[in-house]
């Protein structure tokens, strides 16, 4: 870097005496003048400023790909669409294909292979890929899953883990109406079942799932994001005029449901 400056403040003291507008040939440092421009071409920066960025695409270039990238984009919806207009035994097979690109799980295993067997080991940048690949299946636990959860209700237990009535889950009296959720998730079903009435399952982070049943009112959706403690519904009145009424909740870890006293506190 020092050399390159000084070479620059060469060339500028060069300019400023006159000395680059013809006068080289006959000045006797013509040869050194010569042999710093040749310098002065390999450098970087200098390079850089005379040929310009070539990076750089000019407005018209970005468009013209865009346009290109839009008719390529037609012309294979367009075909897909034909393909599937026409039942013959040759289309078949493009038809299975294209049903399979779209509702298979994209098989991680045969990309990791085929990169490996190209380019060696997954680079470290690719976090995500080594976790996939390394991870180990989630253990099914009995109780103890290890988050700190918030109990939907107040109240006692009216019916424990294992009952008649409760199954897989217990029922609670409440001494409220509303009805919390555990933990953060994603709710995956809100409806009415032949067993527990108006209910809401949620899948909360670790594979953890948790349904609350017996509801009077629901107020979310299936898809819906709520967080922990975000209010879900309202328990069914028990018709006696007091506050609250029964809940039914469940919570399941992997394949096992679990004793939900073992794991919020009620």
């Amino acid at each position: 870097m020092d050399d390159l400056r000084k070479r620059r403040q060469q060339r500028i003291q060069h300019i400023l005496n006159g000395e680059d507008r013809g006068e080289g040939r006959r000045n006797p440092d013509w040869l050194e003048r010569l042999e710093h421009e040749r310098r002065m071409q390999e450098d970087p920066e200098y390079a850089w400023h005379i040929r310009g960025n070539p990076w750089r695409t000019s407005p018209s270039r970005a468009e013209g790909t865009i346009k290109v990238q839009a008719v390529a984009a037609i012309v294979m919806f367009a075909s897909v669409w034909a393909l599937f207009q026409w039942e013959h035994p040759a289309l078949a097979e493009g038809q299975a294909f294209v049903r399979a690109a779209l509702t298979e799980e994209l098989k991680l295993e045969d990309a990791y292979a085929w990169y490996e067997e190209r380019f060696g080991e997954l680079p470290s940048f690719v976090p995500a890929m080594e976790r996939a690949r390394t991870a180990a299946e989630a253990e099914h636990v009995g109780a103890g899953i290890g988050r700190a959860y918030i109990a939907p209700v107040s109240g006692s237990v009216v019916e424990p883990f294992g009952g008649v009535r409760s199954g897989a889950g217990i029922v609670v009296r409440a001494s409220a109406s509303s009805v919390a959720s555990m933990d953060e998730g994603l709710v995956i079903y809100a409806g009415e079942t032949q067993e527990s009435g108006q209910t809401v399952v949620i899948r909360h982070p670790d594979g953890v799932e948790t349904v609350y049943g017996y509801l009077g009112t629901i107020e979310v959706a299936k898809d819906d994001w709520v967080e922990a403690g975000g209010a879900i519904g309202t328990v069914r009145p028990s018709g006696t005029g007091e506050a609250g009424g029964l809940l039914y909740f469940a919570v399941k870890k992997g394949n096992s449901f679990v004793d939900p006293t073992d794991v919020v506190a009620l």
